[in-house]
């Protein structure tokens, strides 16, 4: 049985969580992969995020996989990652960006629909190093 999340639109943007439903359905209705990353948070352990609970329970409205790594424990334990509460510093951002290649590669090989190439994670990382210095790929 699913937890009751009503509760929770009270302290979110109705208008946030009804386009946030929308583009979910209409990546699921368009046979999109959609996979949701909820990054870090600079808070205490025992911390709940309604808007993390919500977003997981839209989520899995729709059979979409929700990555939740608002308490991810490396993260959390290294606040030199953190520029401030809620956003990450470069170096943060980059420990999570491997995390999230890792965890998107661990759950389905991605395929390029032209070229259908096997995507890896030094892919990615080239990508993502190209992007940093401002040079293109």
């Amino acid at each position: 049985m699913k937890a009751d999340t009503s509760f929770l639109h009270d302290r979110t943007d109705p208008n946030k969580v009804s386009v946030y439903e929308s583009f979910i359905r209409d990546c699921v209705e368009a046979n999109i992969q959609l996979y949701i990353f909820c990054p870090p948070l600079f808070v205490k352990p025992d911390y709940i995020n309604n808007s993390v609970v919500l977003g997981k329970a839209i989520a899995d409205k729709y059979n979409v996989k929700f990555f939740d790594y608002s308490k991810d424990p490396y993260i959390l334990h290294n606040p030199r990652l953190f520029a401030d509460i809620s956003h990450l510093n470069n170096e943060g951002a980059t420990v999570f960006s491997h995390k999230t290649v890792d965890q998107i590669l661990a759950h389905k090989s991605l395929t390029s629909t032209t070229a259908q190439k096997v995507f890896t994670k030094s892919d990615f990382q080239t990508a993502a190093l190209a992007q940093r210095n401002g040079s293109p790929e």
